[in-house]
């Protein structure tokens, strides 16, 4: 509800120059995952992807339970002429402690930048996550 309140700002904002995508499937509504994990990948997608490019670009949300990991994508078109992002942002560096700390080493947050786009995602051993507590879950949308 956070990351879709956020976009609906963002939207407005932006207006036909912002195209959003989120994709759920039923097996990761019920997982617990720690709060304002999702929400500084979509703001560094606005901010350093599609806000960056005079042309319309987009910001796409994929949640899918694979195999024994949660997997929590967000990838926006690439800012134009690039901007060298390496992931080493305080947001970014934030959201992989959280995540590293509650999960342990089998989680992780990977950053991929290309010319053509840049997809950070969010890796969560299901085992570990379904024995936390204090976090919400995605349910609700």
């Amino acid at each position: 509800r956070i990351v879709r309140a956020y976009l609906e700002v963002e939207q407005s904002r932006l207006s036909s120059r912002l195209t959003t995508e989120i994709q759920v499937d039923d097996g990761a509504l019920d997982v617990a995952i720690p709060v304002l994990s999702i929400q500084p990948l979509v703001e560094n997608a606005i901010k350093h992807g599609v806000a960056m490019r005079s042309e319309p670009g987009y910001v796409r949300i994929r949640a899918e339970c694979a195999g024994e990991q949660l997997r929590i994508a967000v990838e926006n078109s690439a800012a134009s002429g690039g901007t060298g992002a390496t992931g080493a942002g305080v947001g970014l560096q934030n959201v992989r402690r959280r995540v590293e700390i509650c999960y342990g080493a089998a989680s992780g947050l990977a950053l991929t930048v290309g010319a053509e786009n840049t997809r950070a995602e969010i890796l969560i051993p299901l085992a570990r996550a379904g024995a936390e507590v204090g976090y919400f879950s995605s349910h609700g949308r």
